[in-house]
This record gives C-alpha cells, structure tokens and sequence, in this order.
C-alpha cells in the first residue's frame, strides 16, 4: 500500500470542475434524478413511525412481496442473525430479528433493484456499482458482529448506501448526449460526484444523520471527527479490504494508518496487512454478499 503522504485527499474536499458542475448541477435542478425508494420499503417506514405497529402489521407488508419475503427468512438464518432454532416464515422471522434489524434488513434487499438502468453503454457499471456495494456491505455487517462495535444490520445498510450517490450519477449521464460515455469518463465522474449525490440523496429519503455521514466521508481516510468511533469508521475500514488484491490499493492508505483503525477494537493484521478477523470470517462474508445478489 501507499504511504498515507501519498494518498489524496477525500472527494469531499476538493472544488467540482468542468463537465462534473454541469452534471451536479442537472441532478440538483432536476428532482425527477433522484430515485423514489421502494414502495415496501417506504411503508415499512411509515409503519414503524405509527405507534400503533406491532410486528403482525410489518410481517403483512413483508409478506406482501415474495421476493422480499424469501430474502427475510434467508437472512434470519443466516451466519449473522440465525438462533437456536431456523425461521421458517415471515412472522418468526420478524419476531426473530425485531422490527428495526427488519426494517434494515427489508431496505437493504430493496436497494438491489434500483441498481437498473435501460442504457446498455452504462449497464456494466451499474452491476459493478452494486457488486462493490454488495461486497462493502458483507464485510461492514461481518466486521460490525464480530468486533461487536455496531450492530450488523445497520453495518449492512451502510455499506450499501455509501455508494447510492451513483445512481443519479449515471441517471444524469445516461440523459446527456453531448458525447459517448467512456467507462473511464463514467468512472470519473462517480468517484468525483458519488459522495456528494449521494448526502442529498439519503438526505431527500429522510435517512438520519449517523447514514448520511457514511455517504458524505466515503474514501474521507483521514476523518477524525472524535475519539469515539462512529459507522462511517467501519465502513471505511471495510472499503479498505474491498480494495485488497485490486490495482485500487495502490490508491489507498495503509489501514494503520487510518485513525478509524486506531478507534475500533479489530485485531491483529495478517501479512498482507488485512484484519485477521474477516480473513477468518471469509465464508461468512461471501453468505452475506450471495444473498444480496452478487
């Protein structure tokens, strides 16, 4: 890895230019850029702001879309959340996890069909989009068990969502016609624009403050906001591994030398100075990614 002298710093940091103020621009002019989110997901939120739910009432809205269904019940027996005794329906399986680790779990699963886009020229990127999130979020829900920082439920959805900002990214650019969208110019334009769209993206979901914090610090190495570590930290620490064994870690930081490794309780590193821990729990991660998709 680069010594963290080398290593730029975070998207956040640097001005837009060119053709990216013009795209930014469009996606903030043009609400209709924003994706809406799923409709089961949106009424698993409205019902859990009601104080009358209970969980036969959020069982019903899963249980009203099978796809979502399955994956419930799938996840509840998973490595990450399976009891003594394995779910076999929806209601055991809400009572199994409780309704917040549902509701997350439930949005989670629904995130995966708006990684969708009609434009063959950008289809690829789209499911190397998701692919990489799918894998962010395996690694940030194993990492959040078995450091026992977070819970990973709300590990998992953060993983996904650091991300989202691509989705109106490539919503935009697949609208533009001035010229060809190159994979590198697409690219380019994600890593330049990804952090920002996606803190006005979750922000337009009413997602709260701890969330929208992970998309706006995504590849932010050197944030150190406070002693205490917060989810953005392990999820940057799991980017870091996303990374291990691609021509991207050339571009990062060594993960000593990021403070968010310094706040969480990880372990030692192994030789290729990963944490032993998900080295360990590799299985368990890849269960996690399956089941989301990849």
């Amino acid at each position: 890895m680069a010594s963290d002298s080398s290593v730029p710093p975070g998207p956040t940091t640097a001005p837009l230019s060119g053709v990216y103020v013009k795209i930014y621009g469009e996606i903030m002019a043009d609400k209709t850029l924003l994706p809406t989110m799923p409709d089961v997901a949106v009424r698993m939120r409205a019902a859990m702001s009601d104080p009358r739910y209970d969980t036969g009432h959020i069982a019903r809205i899963v249980q009203a879309d099978a796809g979502v269904s399955a994956y419930l019940v799938r996840m509840s027996n998973s490595a990450l959340f399976r009891g003594n005794t394995p779910s076999k329906d929806v209601p055991t399986a809400v009572m199994r996890l409780g309704m917040n680790l549902t509701r997350n779990v439930v949005i989670a699963h629904t995130l995966r069909a708006m990684f969708r886009i009609k434009s063959e020229a950008l289809s690829g990127v789209m499911q190397e989009t998701w692919t990489r999130s799918a894998r962010l979020a395996a690694l940030s829900a194993v990492l959040a068990k078995r450091s026992g920082a977070f819970s990973p439920d709300r590990a998992l959805l953060a993983g996904l969502l650091q991300d989202i900002g691509a989705l109106p990214v490539l919503n935009a650019i697949e609208r533009r016609r001035d010229e060809p969208p190159t994979p590198e110019r697409v690219q380019a334009t994600i890593e330049e624009l990804a952090s920002k769209v996606g803190t006005t993206l979750l922000r337009h979901w009413t997602f709260d403050d701890e969330l929208i914090e992970v998309a706006r610090s995504r590849k932010e190495w050197f944030r150190d906001p406070g002693r205490r570590a917060d989810l953005a930290d392990l999820v940057l620490i799991a980017r870091l591994h996303t990374n291990i064994g691609t021509p991207e870690i050339k571009r990062c930081p060594r993960i000593d030398h990021v403070p968010a490794f310094r706040k969480l309780p990880l372990g030692p590193l192994g030789p290729d100075e990963s944490l032993l821990l998900l080295a360990e729990a590799e299985s368990e991660v890849r269960e996690v990614a399956d089941m989301l998709g990849v």
